[in-house]
């Protein structure tokens, strides 16, 4: 072997690492950064099948947002969530309940707020995907009740003419392949801390809490791009540890 063929092959190694990193990079933080919207974008980010990323090895700068309209006020309403205490806490049950709201068109906030002197849940859905909540809820939560909200959102908390508000939000760290977490590893649910702390805010102060969630779009297949990510930091790990 000559001399440049022995250099091109103890280079490879590098240059799939190299690579590698550059798929990495342009697509581990997608969904996840802190930065705000100059206008409303939707929940799914872009979505590029890795394996034709090429634009991302050349270093071409993409978005990894999507604009999108927001529905307008007269289109949404607020469904209220009675909770039994007959009924147990179910992972299978919350999963199943999530998988069967493929089909809504539109976003739906989950919403937990209150303080001492009550505690309310809601969903926060367009009219038009009320029958597949309604339905896929009671579908899984029999003890349960969920019905349309009449009140306004704040409609028993006195609330003061001059408020301060302040807003927290919480994003995922990338990558979003390692988000995946299986529900048998989660013998409990965190909600329950939650109220807690809701129910020690004294009035007219109020505590709320707000979870999007919107299904990607069937054609998109994320699945693929996470298992392609998964390959792709095993070789950067396995050709990091390479002398030269």
């Amino acid at each position: 072997m000559s001399i440049e063929q022995t250099l091109i092959a103890r280079s490879k190694p590098y240059m799939l690492r190299t690579m590698a990193e550059a798929l990495f990079r342009g697509e581990v933080s997608k969904g996840c950064r802190p930065d705000i919207a100059l206008t409303p974008v939707s929940l799914e980010p872009t979505f590029r099948p890795i394996s034709q990323a090429s634009e991302l090895l050349t270093g071409q700068a993409q978005n990894d947002f999507i604009p999108e309209i927001p529905s307008s006020p007269g289109e949404l309403t607020r469904l209220e969530v009675w909770l039994s205490p007959e009924e147990k806490f179910s992972w299978l049950k919350s999963e199943l309940f999530l998988k069967q709201l493929r089909t809504v068109c539109h976003r739906i906030g989950f919403e937990i707020f209150g303080n001492t002197t009550k505690i309310r849940i809601n969903f926060l859905a367009h009219r038009a995907d009320l029958p597949i909540i309604k339905t896929a809820f009671k579908g899984q939560f029999d003890r349960c009740e969920i019905s349309n909200s009449l009140d306004s959102l704040f409609t028993g908390f006195p609330l003061e003419s001059e408020r301060v508000l302040s807003f927290q939000d919480y994003f995922p760290p990338p990558p979003y392949s390692h988000l995946l977490t299986r529900p048998d590893e989660l013998k409990v649910t965190t909600y329950p801390a939650l109220i807690a702390a809701l129910m020690e805010i004294e009035p007219p102060a109020i505590g709320f809490y707000q979870a999007l969630l919107q299904p990607v779009k069937p054609e998109h297949n994320w699945f693929r791009n996470v298992q392609v990510l998964v390959d792709v930091e095993y070789t950067i790990k396995l050709n990091s540890g390479l002398q030269a």
